[in-house]
């Protein structure tokens, strides 16, 4: 049941950042409802490419029988890792790409299947709290900076940031959605102020304030100003620095948030997500609820059977970056943009060159030289990017900047390369 957001108690620490760096694409309103109606779907799947790094075990063979909440992959650097389903049903397809390179597990829905349920701890406390994280598959949800990647459940960061606040165009309002699902999502805070000793970052917009919980960690921290003042690396960047990788900071989504409080109350995962889907492209912007990791087809045909245009997984920052899409909603993709088929880019091609324009400066955080950054990732100088504070950053950090410049790159895909090898360099799991 929903209910609104309560006044935060005085005591709750805050701090309040407004952000002049970035630039808003105008591309209207999105919807402020969630509708009731909840999107079926036939397929779902677990994308490799949202993990970037990892590597996994297959737990399981195309064909096999599938439980809801069962597990289909583990980490192969840290088995306590695991990837878990959110619909049962048969594996349908494994795909494999370049080196053999993990591409989706995929997942024929059945309705009927059953669903595994996990037995949540009496006892309150950090240890019992990981243990069923990493098992329910929750865990992964969790991402850590520097490189991006999930973090290993044997470390402690720096800072653990909730991110509440969604600055991409036509993004769902978080207040919203969490208003909706309010008993979870506090649940989750409450159990996140238990995980880690460090301050515990609830980052938000100012009037937005989304949980009435109270933790002697946790510190409200406003934000206002155009994207990216919505991305976690943003949030990272002003509040728990991670420099040259000396430090690390941990951040999970408000959604992943309700998952987790959704278990603890519930004993399983929440196994849907609000998405917006919206656009230049279609009428009528709604707030719609999907399985996790939905066939992105199954969703299209039932709210738009007659759409003949693109469709951007995630923002239209994306669309350039992303020209064929992607077949499955991503783990951390909360929209479905709608452009029309003219806007569709064109097959990429090599990087330009790159006109140093002052506004190019303003497209990152305050911290960062970003003309010399994009230089050095342009000529592959990865010495030079690192001392930048390239591994303060992941790939949705550069979408702007990359929308932006005049050498067509994609900034976030000379990125991943350089976090990958100083990752493997300096042994991180």
């Amino acid at each position: 049941m929903s209910r609104s957001p309560q006044a935060q108690p005085a005591d709750v620490q805050h701090q309040r950042f407004r952000m002049t760096n970035g630039r808003d694409i105008p591309l209207g309103e999105g919807s402020r409802e969630i509708s009731s109606r909840r999107l079926p779907v036939t397929k779902v799947a677990i994308l490799g490419s949202d993990f970037p790094g990892d590597r996994f075990e297959l737990m399981v063979s195309e064909g096999d029988r599938v439980a809801k909440n069962s597990v289909l992959l583990q980490s192969r650097h840290q088995s306590r890792i695991k990837f878990c389903t959110p619909a049962g049903g048969t594996v349908c397809a494994i795909r494999r790409g370049a080196r053999r390179a993990l591409m989706s597990v995929e997942i024929e829905v059945d309705q009927s299947a059953p669903t595994a349920q996990f037995a949540i701890p009496g006892k309150a406390g950090r240890e019992n709290l990981r243990n069923l994280m990493l098992d329910s598959g929750i865990w992964t949800s969790l991402r850590r900076r520097p490189y991006g990647c999930i973090p290993d459940p044997e470390r402690d960061p720096q800072g653990l940031l909730i991110t509440a606040i969604d600055s991409q165009p036509l993004a769902p309002d978080p207040a919203v959605i969490i208003a909706r699902y309010q008993a979870c999502f506090d649940k989750g805070v409450e159990a996140l102020a238990t995980l880690v000793s460090c301050p515990l970052y609830l980052c938000q917009r100012p009037g937005n304030t989304v949980t009435s919980i109270r933790a002697d960690n946790l510190v409200i921290c406003e934000f206002t100003g155009p994207h990216p003042a919505g991305l976690p690396g943003t949030h990272i960047n002003r509040l728990c620095a991670v420099g040259h990788g000396k430090h690390e900071a941990w951040h999970i989504d408000y959604q992943s948030v309700i998952a987790l409080g959704h278990l603890l109350l519930e004993g399983v995962p929440w196994d849907e997500r609000v998405i917006s889907m919206a656009g230049p492209a279609i009428d009528r912007a709604e707030l719609v609820t999907v399985t996790a990791g939905a066939w992105i087809h199954d969703l299209v045909n039932a709210a738009c059977p007659d759409f003949r245009g693109q469709i951007v997984p995630g923002s239209v920052l994306n669309a350039r970056l992303n020209p064929g899409g992607n077949a499955y909603l991503g783990h951390w993709q909360r929209q479905l943009t709608f452009l029309p088929a003219a806007s569709s880019a064109a097959e990429p091609s090599p990087p330009g060159p790159m006109l140093p324009l002052t506004t190019l400066e303003s497209l990152l955080p305050p911290a960062f030289l970003t003309v010399p950054l994009l230089r050095a990732l342009l000529n592959g100088d990865y010495e030079q990017a690192l001392a930048l504070g390239a591994l303060e950053l992941v790939e949705e950090d550069m979408a702007l900047v990359s929308a932006a410049c005049s050498s067509g790159a994609d900034y976030g895909a000379l990125l991943r390369p350089m976090l990958d090898q100083h990752r493997q360099e300096n042994r991180e799991n």
